[in-house]
């Protein structure tokens, strides 16, 4: 199978799992399989310093009150 065709069903998969209601022991076992496989083929590198130093929030939040 073509490299980024694997690559695109691994992901397609993942989302369908992720997408479910109730995920089950065998679900989680698989996602982490494919995970781990989907690392290896796209060369995913974690990030693993200590601590993380991306902002996640904002000073101020972007959003506006519609309901005044």
């Amino acid at each position: 199978m073509e490299l980024k065709r694997e690559i695109i069903v691994i992901e397609f998969t993942l989302k369908k799992i992720f997408e479910k209601e109730e995920i089950s022991d065998l679900d989680v076992i698989i996602s982490n399989k494919l995970l781990n496989k989907w690392k290896k083929l796209t060369g995913h590198i974690e990030n693993d310093e200590y601590p993380l130093l991306d902002f996640i929030i904002d000073d101020e939040p972007d959003w506006k009150n519609y309901c005044t």
